[in-house]
């Protein structure tokens, strides 16, 4: 990826990490409509091994923002509103830790 591609990903990873999970979520469904659809254990089409044109749908953080956010729906505790680099709580999946498995693995709390 060009340096300039890589500095302008950066920065939209930045701007979404930032966000209230919410917005994030709702960001990433606007980008990727089939996420409408996806609950908990749902396999979430995000990360590096779906072929999306958009490079920030295929990153790592994509996809724990969406997994962060559907685990809200069965755990009060997590604030919608709060970004999710302020969650006190978070699973971080890295996308090769998915690869043959049917959901992601149990998250370090």
């Amino acid at each position: 990826m060009p340096e300039r591609a890589l500095s302008h990903l950066f920065t939209r990873e930045r701007k979404l990490a930032h966000m209230p999970l919410r917005d994030a979520f709702a960001l990433l469904k606007s980008l990727e409509p089939s996420l409408a659809e996806v609950d908990a254990e749902s396999e979430i089409p995000l990360g590096g091994t779906y072929a999306h044109d958009d490079p920030l749908l295929r990153s790592d953080l994509a996809l724990n923002i969406a997994i962060h956010y559907l685990e809200a729906a069965s755990d009060p505790s997590i604030d919608l509103d709060a970004p999710y680099f302020s969650a006190p709580r978070r699973r971080e999946v890295r996308t090769g830790m998915l690869i043959g498995r049917p959901k992601p693995p149990p998250g370090r709390a």
